[in-house]
């Protein structure tokens, strides 16, 4: 059984975190502590004071279902972000954020969980039609934690935010997508 959005940052807000967004309690949750990423369970993350910036998080929830799927495009060329939205079913309503580098990230928020193989398999489906190469998230039942939009960059300094679609360069305002589903009552960034 999942717990109501508001619950759910009520869970966070017990261990001390404030990761704008969350409407699931990921399985795991990384960290850059200044010279690497660690990754822990999420009941384990204690932050280390307000120089905490730099976080990741699961797809995957404590219930092992997929709360987001998305693809991580380091290499720096639109048109590959491009070939990610143009293979999306007619429909769909992806996010797109600048890494804070020279990436994109490309994310899907399904209105409900999804499981955990059925993303990945809608994932690498996308992926294929576009034929692009880049990391997908979920990748397996032990998927790696992206980084969470607002999160800062730890090579650049830069803030990770989504953009519009269409230059990849306008921003919009990540902070007011990561609260509207609480806003919304929803389980995805759009209403």
């Amino acid at each position: 059984m999942s717990l109501p959005a508001e619950k759910l940052a009520q869970v966070g807000n017990d261990l001390g975190l404030s990761i704008s967004g969350l409407w699931w309690t990921p399985e795991r949750i990384a960290f850059h502590n200044g010279q690497d990423w660690k990754t822990v369970p999420w009941q384990k993350f204690i932050p280390k004071g307000q120089k905490m910036q730099t976080l990741a998080v699961s797809p995957l929830g404590t219930d092992s279902l997929a709360y987001f799927i998305a693809w991580d495009i380091d290499n720096g060329d639109p048109q590959d972000v491009r070939a990610i939205l143009e293979a999306m079913p007619k429909g769909m309503v992806p996010l797109v954020s600048a890494s804070g580098k020279k990436g994109w990230h490309v994310w899907v928020f399904p209105s409900e969980p999804l499981p955990v193989q059925t993303a990945i398999a809608f994932a690498k489906a996308i992926q294929e039609k576009a034929g692009i190469p880049c990391e997908i998230f979920p990748s397996s039942k032990r998927s790696r934690c992206l980084k969470w939009p607002r999160s800062v960059h730890p090579e650049t300094g830069k803030p990770e935010v989504f953009v519009h679609e269409d230059d990849l360069t306008t921003e919009y305002d990540t902070q007011a997508l990561l609260e509207a589903p609480v806003e919304c009552g929803e389980h995805q960034p759009r209403c």
